[in-house]
C-alpha cells in the first residue's frame, strides 16, 4: 500500500456516509431496521476499500458498486421501482463527480475495461470525496422524493431511462480515444447536470402527483359531505311530512287497535317509520367527518345487498384531520366492499370504531372469498381502481403513522380482519 491507498482508505469514511445520506434522500428511516443500517454501511465500507485495493479492472468495480448500493436499499422499505431508480441515479451522480474531477487532475486513460486504469492523485480522491459530499448537501433539499409516492409507469421509465441513458453514453465517450480530456470532462460535467435536474424533475413529480391524490381525496370528501347533507336532509323533511300528518296516521292505528287488528297496525307504524327516515343513517356518531365517509360507504355496500354491521362509540370532534380519515376508513371499506362483491353468499361487513383514553380504535371485518395477493411479504389493496380509490394499504400505513398508530391484519379462510390504533394527543369536546 502507498500513501494514495491510505488516503483513500480514511477519506471513504466521507464517502461512505455520502452514500448513506443519497439513501436517505430517498427513504424514511424506521426504527425496526436501523439495528441493520450501521453494520451494513459498515460492510460497504469494507467492501469498497477491498474492491479498490484488490480488483483494478473498472467494470467488475462498476458491477460490484451498482450491486451495493442497490443492497443497501433493503434497509429501508420501498418499493422495487424506487429501490431501482434511487440505486442507479446514486451511482451516476457520484461516477461523474468522480470522472470528472479524476479528468481535471490529468488522469487520461479512463477506459472501462483497462486493468491497468489506476489513477493515484491524493488530492483529486480527497476533491471527489468533498465535491460528492457538497452534491449530496445540495439535493437532499428535494423534499418530495421520499414520501412514498409511486408515480405511474410511464413516468418512472422516462425517469429511469435519463440516468441509464447517462451509463451508456459516459462509457461511449471514456471509450473513445479520439476525444481530448477536456472535452471529455466537459462532456461528463454536461451529463452530471442533466442528471441532478432529472432527479430535481422527479421530486417535483412525487410533488405534483401527491397533489393530484390529495385533490382526488378532496372530491371523494366532497361526495361523501354532499351524500350526508342529502341524508340529512331528506329525513328531515320525510319526519316533518310525517309530524305534519300525525293525527291522522294516530287515527288510522287507533281505528286497527280498536278492531284488534294488530298485524295491520304493526305494519302501518312500520311504513311510518320508514318513510321518517328514508335513507337512514347507518352510523350516527354526532362526528360528521366519520359519519359522512361511513355512510357513503356503507351505503353503497347495501346496495349491494352486503349485510352491514356499524358499532361506533366515538366524540363529536376529534383531533384526525379529515384527509386521513378518508385515506385510512375509504380504503378499508373500499377493499372490503370490493371483496365481500365477490361472494354468492355471507356478504357481511362488520365496522367498530371505539375512542377511549386518547386511543382511537377501528376495526373492520368481512367476509371473503379466501384469495389474498402478496407482494414483498405485503398485502396489496383488492380495489381495481388504484389510483383514484386507493391509494393502498401503503398509504393507510403513512397516515397511521402520523399518529404513531399500528395496524394488524389478519385473515382466516372466510374472514379478512385489519385492526387499527391512533393515539389522538387530544380530543375538543
Amino acid at each position: 500500500m502507498n500513501n494514495y491507498d491510505y488516503v483513500f482508505l480514511i477519506s471513504n469514511v466521507l464517502g461512505t456516509y455520502t452514500v448513506f445520506k443519497f439513501m436517505c434522500i430517498f427513504f424514511d428511516r424506521t426504527k425496526e431496521k436501523r439495528i441493520f443500517e450501521i453494520p451494513s454501511y459498515i460492510a460497504y465500507f469494507l467492501v469498497s476499500d477491498f474492491v479498490h485495493l484488490a480488483i483494478h479492472v473498472p467494470i467488475i468495480t462498476f458491477i460490484i458498486n451498482i450491486v451495493s448500493f442497490f443492497l443497501l436499499t433493503f434497509n429501508y422499505k420501498a418499493s422495487m421501482k424506487r429501490r431501482i431508480i434511487s440505486t442507479i441515479y446514486t451511482y451516476v451522480i457520484l461516477m461523474s463527480v468522480e470522472v470528472v474531477i479524476v479528468l481535471l487532475s490529468g488522469y487520461i486513460d479512463l477506459s472501462v475495461f483497462n486493468e491497468d486504469s489506476q489513477y493515484s492523485s491524493i488530492a483529486g480522491i480527497i476533491s471527489i470525496k468533498l465535491l460528492s459530499y457538497i452534491v449530496v448537501l445540495i439535493i437532499q433539499n428535494y423534499k418530495n422524493i421520499k414520501k412514498g409516492i409511486d408515480v405511474p409507469n410511464s413516468y418512472w421509465f422516462s425517469l429511469f431511462a435519463i440516468p441509464f441513458g447517462t451509463l451508456y453514453v459516459a462509457f461511449q465517450i471514456l471509450e473513445n480515444t479520439r476525444i481530448s480530456n477536456y472535452n471529455i470532462a466537459i462532456s461528463i460535467s454536461i451529463l452530471l447536470i442533466i442528471n441532478i435536474v432529472a432527479f430535481y424533475l422527479y421530486d417535483v413529480l412525487n410533488g405534483v402527483y401527491e397533489d393530484k391524490i390529495e385533490k382526488a381525496l378532496l372530491m371523494q370528501q366532497n361526495n361523501y359531505y354532499h351524500k350526508q347533507f342529502e341524508i340529512m336532509d331528506n329525513s328531515y323533511k320525510n319526519m316533518k311530512s310525517v309530524r305534519h300528518d300525525i293525527k291522522n296516521h294516530l287515527s288510522i292505528i287507533e281505528s286497527y287497535i280498536r278492531k284488534n287488528d294488530a298485524e295491520k297496525a304493526v305494519s302501518y307504524i312500520q311504513n311510518i317509520l320508514n318513510s321518517s327516515y328514508g335513507e337512514q343513517e347507518l352510523a350516527r356518531t354526532g362526528n360528521f367527518d366519520f359519519d359522512s365517509i361511513l355512510n357513503y360507504k356503507l351505503h353503497n355496500a347495501k346496495s349491494k345487498e352486503i349485510e352491514v354491521i356499524v358499532e361506533a362509540k366515538i366524540p363529536q370532534k376529534i383531533n384526525i384531520e379529515s384527509f386521513d380519515i378518508v385515506i385510512i376508513i375509504g380504503n378499508l371499506l373500499d377493499n372490503a366492499i370490493e371483496a365481500v362483491s365477490k361472494l354468492s353468499n355471507d356478504k357481511k361487513i362488520n365496522v367498530r370504531l371505539n375512542y377511549r383514553k386518547n386511543t382511537l380504535y377501528i376495526h373492520v371485518n368481512n367476509t371473503f372469498d379466501g384469495t389474498v395477493c402478496y407482494e414483498d411479504n405485503k398485502i396489496l389493496s383488492t380495489h381495481k381502481d388504484k389510483e383514484n380509490h386507493g391509494i393502498g394499504i401503503r398509504n393507510i400505513e403513512k397516515a397511521i403513522k402520523k399518529y404513531n398508530g399500528t395496524i394488524e391484519i389478519n385473515h382466516t379462510k372466510s374472514n379478512f380482519m385489519v385492526d387499527i390504533l391512533l393515539y389522538i394527543d387530544s380530543v375538543d369536546f
